[in-house]
């Protein structure tokens, strides 16, 4: 299927879009999702619309963030930091107990 033309641009499937801009497929469709990229459906298919002018570093440019979004992201990178190291501290314990029931089955077997 061609993609039509516009002033500007023109609408390329997804596929074709993909592949010129080296991007994944579940990348764009992530960005589709989240309206980060100007898209149309049309017969069950994905159109992305391909500015002339548009290079390949442009149309992936991340929006600002506002400081509400940096402060979550900030409040979340933390709470992951304490999982970490909750996760690390019950490895430790685990490597511990393991080390215990050993020492508790020598002693079984010696009786």
């Amino acid at each position: 299927m061609s993609a039509s033309m516009h002033q500007n641009g023109e609408w390329v499937p997804l596929l074709q879009y993909a592949a010129k801009k080296s991007q994944s497929i579940s990348t764009l469709r992530r960005r589709i999702k989240s309206n980060k990229i100007r898209y149309k459906l049309e017969n069950g298919r994905y159109f992305l619309w391909e500015s002339d002018q548009e290079s390949q570093n442009e149309a992936f440019e991340m929006p600002p963030l506002d400081s509400e979004e940096i402060k979550r992201a900030l409040e979340l990178k933390d709470k992951l930091n304490l999982k970490i190291q909750e996760l690390r501290n019950a490895k430790n314990e685990i490597a511990e107990l393991k080390t215990l029931i050993a020492l508790y089955e020598e002693k079984i077997q010696s009786l």
